[in-house]
């Protein structure tokens, strides 16, 4: 099955893809003649786009699902080379948990934001440590990109 979708995976995929993108086209198409009749404000009651917008979640369902699952297979067959990717992720886990840390106090326009949203204590520091990690990752990804340029111009 690994020999099968190592060499015609990505050629499945395409052709899975082409078919999926086809009959969206066709329930689109073969009902835009209704989808105009309605009036503007009623619109969005139509079913016409429900495929598309289904296939689109269970293919991005599918992909993360396998995503995991070859994650897991590779980490198990292999824990040894795996060992700087379980780094990796501890550190953006690390950084998260810094940037939830230095959580802090809210100012003007972020408490009108935070109480338009209802939005938790709990649920505010769950943002402030994705965005502080976050910000961690894009500062050390610039920091790497001067470097390596920097070292690319003596190179």
């Amino acid at each position: 099955m690994y020999k099968f979708l190592s060499k015609n995976g990505q050629l499945l995929a395409f052709v899975l893809g082409l078919v999926i993108t086809a009959i969206f086209m066709f329930s689109v198409f073969s009902g835009l003649d209704t989808f105009y009749a309605l009036a503007e404000d009623q619109r969005g009651t139509t079913n016409i786009f429900n495929f598309g917008l289904y296939a689109a979640a269970g293919l991005t369902a599918f992909a993360a699902f396998a995503a995991v699952v070859a994650s897991l297979f590779q980490t198990l067959s292999n824990p040894k080379a795996a060992l700087k990717g379980l780094v990796g992720v501890a550190a953006i886990a690390g950084l998260y948990f810094v940037g939830k840390s230095f959580a802090g106090a809210d100012s003007a326009g972020v408490t009108r934001v935070i109480k338009e949203f209802s939005v938790t204590p709990g649920q505010s520091g769950w943002i402030d440590g994705v965005i502080g990690g976050g910000l961690a990752l894009l500062a050390i990804a610039l920091a790497v990109f001067v470097i390596s340029e920097i070292l690319n111009l003596f190179k």
